[in-house]
């Protein structure tokens, strides 16, 4: 588990040739080039002419906090009960801590290792070096470490199958790496909007892709170029995945609903409504059959995704819930949220299990390892 603060970016799509899209292309560029303090005069001329709106409420209120200074953050490491009438006893103890912000975590595909990607959003001599960064679970050890981003890594991913690792900066680059080397194989794309939602396909040979605007971009890893462009979604979308057989791919956002497109055709097979607030991630069991989703309105649901019917709901959270992951053997329900606390459900008895609300910041990543040890 990783904590460090949100890092919401202005929506795309104002009108053209209007003061308005000017300053919201300036903040855009400033936010990019991790120039907060002049996006924090920008985002004030904006509210100035919609002191209401919420986004941009969001954008000031997230400015302000990463000017205060950089905070530090914790990767940590929890054993998961055998049972699910059994819950975690053991405190969970800090695996590392890190004088820079963290964005994203995940586990190695063969359990062994933990991956936590960050860096500070505006650089500074003080700020540490963007990366992606491997530590071996039992010692402790860092294990190989992948920089290169000028600026904060958001997220990550690495291949089940192949020796791939890709990361997205917040200038929205993708950097391909060889995951055994660290060696940097190209950079994908270079400065689009930010990248929110990074995938692999099963087999490793695809990367899907996905951000602030509303477009999921497939790419082919061995050409290094994108296949095709998956449209529908009308705001930031926050979570790609393939479906089991990768023919098809689930997507979801700040519009509140769950989409699966056709992998081949690009087309949209079904839409699900989630959360009006808005949804923050989705999570897919190892089957694909349900459908976990976390939003705005401080809830989890679970969901029948075959039938399109929801099963349950999750309250506890104080906060929005930012992250969520599910077991592979589905048994598991792992949230983050705002509130600053990390929470274990059970999907069988329909209620938390365990609680974690050390942390100071709020949580920005979550995950199990694929052998459903630790979480």
């Amino acid at each position: 588990m990783t904590q460090a603060s949100n890092s919401p970016a202005p929506e795309q799509g104002a009108k053209p040739n209007s003061y308005r899209h000017n300053l919201v292309q300036k903040l855009e560029g400033q936010i990019e080039k991790g120039a907060l303090r002049e996006a924090s005069i920008t985002i004030r001329l904006l509210l100035r002419h919609q002191p209401d709106d919420p986004d941009w409420i969001e954008v000031r209120d997230w400015i302000e906090e990463q000017l205060s200074g950089p905070k530090r953050s914790s990767t940590k490491v929890q054993a998961l009960p055998k049972e699910t009438t059994t819950t975690p006893t053991r405190k969970q103890e800090t695996f590392v801590e890190h004088d820079t912000q963290l964005h994203d975590v995940i586990f190695t595909p063969d359990s062994t290792g933990v991956i936590a990607c960050g860096g500070e959003l505006e650089a500074t001599r003080e700020s540490g070096v963007p990366s992606a960064t491997v530590w071996n679970i039992k010692t402790k050890e860092e294990i190989s470490c992948f920089s290169g981003h000028s600026t904060a890594v958001l997220r990550v991913a690495i291949s089940p199958r192949r020796p791939y690792l890709v990361t997205a900066s917040a200038q929205g680059t993708l950097g391909l790496w060889d995951s055994t080397s660290t060696a940097n194989l190209r950079v994908i794309q270079r400065k689009q909007p930010v990248v929110r939602a990074l995938c692999f396909s099963s087999d490793g040979g695809r990367i899907l892709s996905a951000g602030n605007d509303p477009v999921i971009r497939l790419w082919d890893v061995d050409k290094r170029q994108p296949l095709r462009l998956f449209k529908g979604s009308e705001r930031t979308v926050n979570r790609v995945a393939f479906l089991p057989g990768d023919e098809q791919i689930i997507g979801g956002g700040l519009d509140g609903k769950v989409r699966i497109w056709s992998t081949g055709e690009g087309t949209i097979l079904k839409t699900l409504e989630v959360d009006k607030k808005g949804l923050n991630d989705l999570a897919i069991s190892e089957n694909g059959s349900i459908l976990v989703t976390a939003g705005a309105d401080h809830e989890i649901q679970l969901w029948d995704l075959g039938g399109q019917r929801r099963l349950r709901r999750f309250k506890g959270h104080l906060d929005e819930v930012t992250r969520i992951a599910i077991s592979p053997d589905g048994r598991w329900i792992l949230s983050g949220s705002d509130d600053k606390s990390v929470r274990l459900w059970s999907t069988e008895k329909g209620k938390q299990v365990w609680c974690e609300e050390a942390h100071t910041e709020a949580i920005t990543g979550v995950a199990f390892s694929p052998d459903v040890k630790h979480f």
